[in-house]
């Protein structure tokens, strides 16, 4: 469910790993795993059960999230969640997957939604 913060709390309490910025990728990691959503708005804060991914000049938001949103990447995210009660996925183990990026002139954003 989604509550306010006020503005001052945003600007002094949260940390920069609880504001994402536009064009970041939500995971969530506790409870409902592996859903995500690319940022597309400002003044968003997100608690400790979503995990910021944030990309760089190498590869576009857009097909990182498809790539993410794919039944094999589901799987392997999936697959090493691990918690007797609650499942959790670990960003650890999700920084080290490997990812097939293409150069960036090629990436191709339908080929990657068929992942």
């Amino acid at each position: 469910t989604a509550r306010k913060t006020t503005q001052v709390a945003y600007e002094q309490k949260l940390t920069n790993k609880s504001r994402p910025k536009v064009d970041d990728i939500l995971l969530t990691k506790d409870g409902s795993l592996g859903r995500l959503a690319i940022v597309k708005n400002e003044n968003l804060c997100v608690n400790q059960s979503v995990a910021v991914l944030r990309v760089n000049n190498k590869i576009l938001p857009e097909y990182l999230y498809y790539l993410l949103s794919s039944p094999k990447y589901q799987s392997q995210m999936l697959g090493e969640a691990d918690g007797t009660v609650i499942k959790h996925i670990y960003i650890t183990r999700v920084a080290k997957m490997e990812v097939d990026i293409p150069s960036f002139g090629s990436m191709n954003l339908n080929e990657a939604k068929e992942w």
